[in-house]
């Protein structure tokens, strides 16, 4: 009995080894059919991803013009400040002239003022010496002259009034 036990049991692992191989052979060609069908899956998203959908084409090309008309826009900025700078350009040189004008007259005007003095003080020390001081009438006159030259504005002379 031994031996025919022993050979049931052969013929029983013969199944299982049998089976197992088949089982060994039919999940080794699902996972080569897996790893294919992940393939041309991972393919097809490339694909897709490459291709972009009609939305994304659109949105796009949309940012390309408006990136294009930014860039115009920015030109024509530069264009307007350019041509503006141009238009300031005289009056900046009016105004260096005026500023160089003003100087000239405040120069001239501080250094009659100086003369002014330095005359009045001069016909004081002379009077002094005369002993008129107070009491004459090129003295008075004089006062009065130097009290009613005291320009209030500047002469009306611009030579860019029209």
């Amino acid at each position: 009995m031994n031996r025919l036990a022993n050979t049931n049991l052969d013929k029983q692992m013969r199944k299982i080894e049998k089976s197992q191989e088949k089982a060994v052979k039919i999940l080794t060609k699902q996972r080569r059919d897996l790893t294919k069908a992940i393939q041309d899956n991972e393919k097809l998203i490339e694909q897709h991803m490459a291709k972009g959908t009609p939305a994304e084409i659109k949105l796009e090309s949309e940012i390309e013009k408006l990136a294009k008309r930014l860039e115009t826009m920015k030109e024509e900025m530069v264009q307007v400040r350019i041509r503006r700078e141009e238009r300031l350009a005289p009056l900046k040189d009016r105004s260096e002239h005026l500023k160089e004008q003003l100087k000239l007259v405040e120069s001239q005007l501080d250094s009659t003022f100086v003369l002014r003095e330095r005359r009045s003080q001069s016909r004081i020390e002379l009077d002094n010496l005369n002993g008129n001081l107070s009491t004459s009438p090129q003295f008075m006159s004089q006062q009065t002259l130097n009290e009613d030259y005291m320009p209030s504005s500047p002469p009306p002379y611009s030579p860019y009034s029209s």
